[in-house]
């Protein structure tokens, strides 16, 4: 090899080795939103719903996956296993088909301060080479003065996905019930009542967005329903709307029946029923 040849070659591995660096840097800094982002948004729903509310809460990191050929030939039963191994799950998985498509699940229950709380892997094979991963946190009453803990195991999920080249973003939902009087079945609500309701459920959708220092993009009324997309430049993650950019959402429902009211926030989306 000759002296020119040579000093390519270091350059080229110079080149790739400060392009893999700038790659790591960009997903630690996407993390430390992600992460910076669930805190915030935890701090929100601890001042919609009291301090030692419990809460239903759902975090997940979702993505395409991209697996060169030798990756494939293992199938997706090996490369669940790989991923579940680094996610600490020790339940055996299970290969399957869910919409015509080949999936591999498994899942765990977590412990100490998340006990109660079950993690769950997904990959789903869509087309050959073309994969979907999901990783998914929930808890169906989350005690919120357990916030730390929940911020801590995202930073894990993401340490230990760091390597995979995984290109992924989360989405986090918080709900659960607002304080007030139940009606009695069969009960109609009080003159005025159902009225201050509305008023009260407004002023908390109004006080999470300043909390979040959210500007409203978006809003969808119907009868007992209200539901509020915000734009904000205090949260990094959003999802694209047409040309707006959504930073979170807020849903409010009341029941009819009840009367009470169920208060839902996603950041960047609510993905699930309000």
């Amino acid at each position: 090899m000759t002296k020119r040849s040579m000093m390519a070659a270091v350059l080229a591995m110079v080149l790739v080795i400060s392009v893999w660096a700038a790659v790591q840097v960009q997903a630690s800094a996407r993390a430390e939103g992600a992460h910076e982002d669930t805190k915030k948004l935890l701090a929100a729903a601890r001042e919609a719903f009291g301090q030692d509310a419990a809460v239903r809460l759902t975090l997940k990191k979702t993505g395409p996956i991209q697996v060169n050929d030798m990756e494939h030939v293992g199938g997706l039963l090996l490369l669940g296993e790989k991923w579940g191994e680094q996610l600490g799950l020790t339940a055996a998985g299970e290969g399957g088909e869910q919409s015509g498509h080949p999936v591999y699940r498994q899942s765990g229950a977590l412990t100490e301060e998340l006990r109660g709380c079950m993690q769950t892997l997904l990959l789903t094979e869509l087309q050959p080479g073309e994969l979907y991963g999901i990783v998914k946190l929930e808890c169906e009453s989350f005690p919120l003065e357990r916030s730390d803990a929940v911020v801590a195991l995202q930073a894990r999920v993401d340490e230990a996905m760091a390597g995979l080249g995984w290109q992924a973003s989360w989405n986090v939902m918080i709900q659960g019930e607002l304080d007030g009087r139940e009606l009695e079945r069969g009960q109609e609500p009080e003159h005025g009542q159902e009225h201050k309701q509305e008023h009260e459920a407004e002023a908390i959708l109004g006080a999470v967005a300043a909390k979040l220092g959210g500007s409203e993009l978006e809003r969808y009324e119907d009868v007992g329903t209200v539901s509020v997309s915000y734009g904000s430049q205090e949260l990094r993650g959003y999802a694209s709307s047409g040309a707006n950019k959504l930073s979170f959402q807020t849903a409010q429902h009341r029941d009819s029946r009840t009367g009470k009211s169920r208060l839902t926030i996603g950041a960047p989306l609510i993905t699930t029923e309000y």
